[in-house]
Formats: structure tokens, C-alpha cells, sequence
């Protein structure tokens, strides 16, 4: 007897799963659900060595190679307009372990300096006006702002772009990191106090985009301006950016950036990408004890 087995039922539109005997009948109209079931049968063939898992297959490896079409689209700008970009977050783990996506991963995540964060922005309002994609500011949900581009028809297909902010000085010490780190998370606080609305409309959210600007200068930079040699950098307040280690990192840590390939793309990476990634994740090698499919809010 098979351990799992899936098939399609076109009759009735279902998808049967068989777990040890069990059957379970799923009518098969969200996207998402359907990958996190692909998830789940790629999760009962997994080995020990993280490296060397197979890349994802059936409905989320389409998304995955959705995303990079936007992906090629939004680097193609960058380099056009001479922005500087990197993989972030999973991405970043996806191109070190696997040189792609990590097999359950379902986006893509790109971090940019703040200028450029903004300059894209501007651009992509116009280039993406007569194409299959839009992009979006703020989520719909819950008050988190960063670029998200995603498809028309399909809001399961996205990359998210994070600004990162450069801070007034440089080379911190541990405890001065982990002060600035509660600066940060005292500020998106505030932030939050001041912008609560679940829903906003396009004035609301160019008045809140204002406000992470004050709020930034204000409580994290003490009104001080960035240093303009080698200053440290740290993800902006505009979202909740969880990590193990600090909010703050130093600029050799990112600059300059590393030429690389992710999938059948070019892509650039930190400078130190094993220790950017330590810093958010902490042990990044190793499978993790709870992989989550995420859902945009």
C-alpha cells in the first residue's frame, strides 16, 4: 500500500489525497490550497540533506515560475534605471542552499536602499500600467507597506520588495545594535498608533508613507543625518521584519553586492550572505520544524 497517493477527480472537481488508507476529498478551486498540499507530499519524501532536495512540483512550482517572470521584468527596470538590488529572506536561503527557490517557498523577496526603493516605485506605477501585473503599497489587511507586484488575475503570484534605511553612523557594537533594534521596534509602535486603519485609502496611504518618514528621522536617527560613508543600514519600519539577531546591520555586511544566479536568472546577493542570513534566521542550514506557506494579509 502507498504511505500517500494523490489523484484528480475531473467529474466531481476534486482532488482525492490518500494518507495510510485514509482518503481526504478536496474540491480543487484555491490555488493556495493546492500548494500547500503539494507542500505536504513533498514534506513526506524530504531527506536529511536540506541541499539536495527536489525542486517543487505540480501547481507550486507554476507560481514559483510565475514569480520569476516578474522577477526578470523588475530586475530588467533596475538594471535599465541603475538600481541596486538583493535577495532577501527566503529568496536568499532558496539561491545559497539550492541556487533557486526553496522547494515550499511561494514568492520572491528583494530588498533595495530606500532611494531606490522609491525611484522604482515611481517607475514600475508606470511600466506595469499596460501590463499582466500591478503593484501595491500597503497590505490589504494589516499595516504593512512594502512594493508587492502581483498578478491580475491571481493574487497568489507576488514578489515583495523591502526598503532598507541607512542609519547616521556606523561600525556598532553589539549593544549598540541592540539598542537601535529597540529604537526600531519602539518606532513601528509608534507608527502603528498613528496609522490602525484596516483599510486605507490612496490618501491615507501617502500620509502614513510620510509618517515612516518622521517617525524614522525622529526615533531611530535622532533627527541626525545618515552617515555618508559605509553607514549601517536597517530594514525600514514600514514593515514588521522579524529576525533572531538585529534590525541593524553593518554596511559591509550588504556592500558591495555579489554577482550571482538564481534559477535561470542573474541576481546579486550581500556581500556576506551567510552572515545576513544567520542574523535573521539563525541556523539556516537545517530543515526547519515548521514550514509555513504564506499567505498575503
Amino acid at each position: 500500500m502507498k504511505i500517500f497517493d494523490r489523484r484528480y477527480d475531473r467529474e466531481s472537481q476534486h482532488c482525492i489525497y490518500e494518507f495510510l488508507g485514509i482518503k481526504i476529498r478536496v474540491r480543487n478551486t484555491f490555488l493556495r490550497m493546492q500548494a500547500k498540499l503539494d507542500t505536504l507530499e513533498l514534506l513526506l519524501s524530504l531527506s536529511t540533506d536540506v541541499t539536495k532536495l527536489s525542486k517543487a512540483t505540480g501547481k507550486l512550482r507554476e507560481i514559483q515560475l510565475e514569480c520569476l517572470k516578474i522577477y526578470k521584468l523588475v530586475t530588467k527596470i533596475c538594471e535599465e534605471n541603475n538600481l541596486k538590488y538583493w535577495l532577501d529572506s527566503g529568496t536568499l536561503i532558496g539561491q545559497v542552499r539550492h541556487n533557486g527557490f526553496i522547494p515550499w517557498d511561494d514568492d520572491i523577496d528583494l530588498c533595495m536602499l530606500r532611494p531606490d526603493y522609491e525611484k522604482l516605485l515611481s517607475i514600475l506605477k508606470t511600466e506595469l500600467a499596460e501590463t499582466d501585473y500591478f503593484v501595491r503599497e500597503r497590505a490589504e489587511r494589516s499595516n504593512f507597506f512594502q512594493i508587492r507586484i502581483i498578478q491580475k488575475n491571481s493574487d497568489n503570484v507576488g514578489i515583495d520588495i523591502f526598503p532598507v534605511d541607512m542609519y547616521h553612523t556606523s561600525h556598532l557594537s553589539d549593544d549598540e545594535k541592540n539598542l537601535v533594534t529597540q529604537k526600531i521596534k519602539s518606532a513601528k509602535k509608534e507608527f502603528d498608533k498613528l496609522n490602525h486603519s484596516k483599510y486605507m485609502n490612496a490618501f491615507q496611504v501617502q500620509k502614513a508613507k510620510k509618517d515612516i518618514l518622521s517617525i524614522t528621522k525622529e526615533y531611530i536617527l535622532g533627527n541626525r543625518e545618515p552617515a555618508n560613508e559605509k553607514p549601517a543600514l536597517f530594514w525600514g519600519i514600514d514593515f514588521l521584519y522579524r529576525v533572531k539577531g538585529h534590525l541593524i546591520m553593518d554596511y559591509d555586511c550588504v556592500f558591495p553586492l555579489k554577482e550571482a544566479s538564481f534559477e535561470d536568472c542573474k541576481c546579486y546577493l550581500p556581500n556576506q550572505s551567510d552572515a545576513y542570513l544567520k542574523n535573521i534566521f539563525g541556523d539556516y542550514m537545517s530543515i526547519p520544524k515548521n514550514i509555513v506557506i504564506k499567505r498575503e494579509v
